[in-house]
């Protein structure tokens, strides 16, 4: 009895650590006049993961996570970067609330954005977790603060994992298959 017992112990806790929900929240905050992007990423909505700042330099983007430390991205590369970031695609909105505030100059394009936006959100049927506002200010500011609260399984970060895993197996298989092909 007491062996049942504890193997239902285990699966239960496995599964419960598996497939039980684990909470993301991602804050930002962008100036045009300062021309910085402060973001941070908190796990539960309290334990901070990384935070920092984004700036521009005249090949692509720093994206500083100290005063000591930064990671410089190419603009060249982004593209092959862009490719990397397919796990995102395991996260599931919670809500979205962003406030933007901008002047005279800059309303159209951040109107239009706001609608293809809320369109967006709308065919992905996350209109009714979203909160969207827009306020025209004097001058030329342009300043964008969003947050976004997502949650993801590890169960499903375990099954990319496994898919990624398969997938370079297979690729160096072949690999090794046509070059002693080409030997032979």
């Amino acid at each position: 009895m007491g062996r049942i017992f504890t193997l239902f112990l285990v699966i239960a806790g496995a599964a419960i650590f598996l497939f039980a929900p684990i909470v993301q929240e991602f804050n930002v905050f962008g100036d045009l006049g300062s021309k910085k992007l402060a973001f941070s990423l908190y796990l539960f909505g309290f334990v901070k993961l990384a935070g920092g700042y984004v700036t521009s330099y005249r090949g692509g983007v720093a994206v500083h996570l100290s005063e000591k430390k930064a990671v410089l991205l190419p603009y060249s590369g982004m593209n092959e970067e862009r490719k990397k970031f397919k796990i995102f695609r395991s996260f599931r909105l919670i809500s979205l609330e962003t406030s933007a505030e901008t002047g005279a100059d800059y309303f159209a394009g951040a109107a239009v954005t706001y609608a293809a936006l809320k369109g967006f959100l709308a065919f992905k049927g996350a209109l009714n977790k979203s909160e969207l506002k827009l306020f025209l200010t004097d001058g030329d500011a342009l300043r964008v603060s969003a947050r976004v609260v997502a949650y993801f399984q590890i169960a499903v970060l375990l099954a990319l994992f496994v898919r990624f895993l398969i997938k370079t197996a297979i690729r160096r298989i072949k690999g090794i298959w046509m070059k002693e092909k080409s030997t032979v």
